[in-house]
C-alpha cells in the first residue's frame, strides 16, 4: 500500500500497455526509478498499465493454475491453456483492427513500427485501452494534479499506448510536464527530432534516468531551463537540444522500489526481481541492446553486495 505521502505526492510514473504479460512481476524500470527517488526525499505514485489494462478485461492467470501444471505436466493440455487466454485477447484486438499478443502486445494492422509517420497516426486511433485510459487513468490524474508525469517505454510495442495516453492527458489541458524514458526510447534518441513528439511531451531522459528525472523535478520547482541536466533531450523554443550523456556513477544506485505494484496479481507465480549490476561487462554482442540503453559501452557497474542481501532480507523476503 501506499503511504499517506506518496498519495499526495505529485509525481506520476506510468508503464503503458505493450510489454510482455509471461512474466510475474512488474518491469523493473520503474521500480529503479522509484527507489531513487525515495532515496532522495520525492515521493512517485506508479501505475502499471500493462497488467492493469488486462485485468479490466477479465483476463489473468492465477498461481494456482500454474501450480497445478507442475504437480503432473502435459504439454498439451498446457499449450491449449495458454493459447486459450491468447485468444481471449485476439477477440479483443479484432474488434480494433488489430492483433493482441501475450509476449508483444497489441498492434493494429498495418501498423509499422519502425514508422515514425506511422507511430504518429495509429497513435491518434482507438485502441483497446482507450476507454480504460478515459475511465480509470485521466480522472485519477486530472484529480491529483501530478506536476509532472513520467512515462517508461522498455518495447516498441509500447510505443503506440504511450503515445495514446499523452495525447489524452494533453487533451484534459494538462500543462505539467511529460517525461518519457527507458530502453527504446534511448535507443530511438537520433529518431525522436520530431515536432509531433514534443508537441504532446516535454522532454526525454535516456539511459539511466534516475538521476535525470530528480533533477528536472528540482529544476521544475525552481523554474529552471533543462539546459544543465544531462542525458536530456528536450524543446527549447523551435529548437530540439541534447544535453549530453552523463553515466549513473555507483555510489548512486538504488534498489527497486515495487511499493504500489499490484504484487500478487500479475500472471502466474508472482515474484520480484533484484538487480545487482548496470548493463554488462562485456558489452559487445552485436543482438544485444545493453550498449544502447545502458550507457557508452553497456556496463554502468556493481552495486555494493552488502546492498543487495541487505535488501533481499529487508524488502524482498517481507514485502
Amino acid at each position: 500500500m501506499l503511504s499517506r505521502s506518496e498519495k499526495q505526492s505529485s509525481v506520476l510514473l506510468i508503464f503503458p500497455p505493450g510489454w510482455s504479460l509471461n512474466y510475474g512481476a512488474p518491469h523493473i524500470g520503474i521500480p529503479l526509478i522509484k527507489g531513487y527517488l525515495n532515496n532522495n526525499n520525492i515521493n512517485c505514485e506508479v501505475r502499471d498499465l500493462n497488467l492493469e489494462t488486462v485485468l479490466d478485461y477479465n483476463i489473468s492467470i492465477s498461481e494456482a493454475e500454474i501450480r497445478a501444471f507442475q504437480s503432473s505436466f502435459d504439454p498439451e493440455i498446457a499449450y491449449k491453456f495458454y493459447f486459450s487466454f491468447a485468444d481471449k485477447l485476439s477477440v479483443i484486438a479484432k474488434k480494433f483492427n488489430g492483433e493482441w499478443n501475450i509476449k508483444s502486445g497489441f498492434i493494429f494492422d498495418g501498423c509499422d513500427f519502425s514508422s515514425s509517420n506511422d507511430i504518429e497516426e495509429y497513435s491518434k486511433i482507438k485502441s483497446p485501452f482507450t476507454e480504460f485510459y478515459l475511465k480509470n487513468v485521466i480522472p485519477d490524474i486530472i484529480d491529483k494534479q501530478y506536476s509532472i508525469i513520467g512515462i517508461s517505454i522498455a518495447v516498441p510495442s509500447q510505443l503506440l499506448s504511450a503515445f495514446e495516453i499523452c495525447r489524452l492527458i494533453r487533451k484534459t489541458g494538462y500543462t505539467g510536464l511529460i517525461v518519457l524514458g527507458g530502453n527504446t526510447i534511448t535507443r530511438l534518441k537520433n529518431e525522436l527530432y520530431l515536432d509531433w513528439v514534443f508537441n504532446i511531451i516535454d522532454c526525454i531522459a535516456l539511459n539511466q534516468g534516475e538521476k535525470t528525472l530528480k533533477l528536472i523535478i528540482e529544476l521544475t520547482k525552481n523554474r529552471k531551463s533543462f539546459e544543465n541536466i544531462p542525458n536530456l533531450l528536450w524543446k527549447d523554443g523551435n529548437v530540439i537540444k541534447y544535453t549530453g550523456y552523463k553515466k549513473l556513477e555507483e555510489n548512486e544506485f538504488s534498489m527497486p522500489n515495487f511499493n504500489g505494484f499490484p504484487i500478487g496479481e500479475y500472471w502466474g507465480v508472482n515474484y520480484l526481481p533484484v538487480i545487482a549490476a548496470r548493463g554488462c561487462y562485456y558489452s559487445k554482442c552485436n543482438f544485444c541492446s545493453i550498449p544502447y540503453a545502458w550507457g557508452n559501452n553497456g556496463f554502468i557497474g556493481l552495486d555494493n553486495p552488502i546492498n543487495v542481501i541487505n535488501y533481499i532480507k529487508t524488502e524482498v523476503l517481507n514485502h
